[in-house]
């Protein structure tokens, strides 16, 4: 995990989420009311985005990287995301 605090409300931090992760969360534990910018996705493979338990969306990543922005605050629990073999993801927001 890498960290960058930005000043002020700039969504400052980022998180990488590795391959083949099962609803890894963003920040050291995350919580209700954390910030996602956006995801940073890279490689070929579904990836599944979860507020607290609730499935938010599934996509399938492509081989080049692709920025999908959700500019959102969690509402029941901490961001979590699941990655298929082969694809990475950095998260992008506030994170606790």
């Amino acid at each position: 995990m890498v960290w960058f605090q930005s000043p002020g409300n700039v969504p400052g931090q980022y998180f990488v989420v590795a391959p083949s992760q099962t609803t890894a969360p963003f920040g050291n534990t995350g919580k209700t009311g954390d910030f996602l910018e956006a995801l940073i996705v890279t490689g070929a493979g579904v990836v599944t985005l979860f507020d607290g338990t609730t499935n938010i969306l599934s996509f399938t990543g492509v081989a080049a990287p692709t920025r999908v922005e959700i500019r959102a605050y969690s509402k029941t629990g901490s961001w979590n995301i699941t990655t298929a073999a082969g694809v990475s993801v950095i998260a992008i927001g506030q994170f606790s």
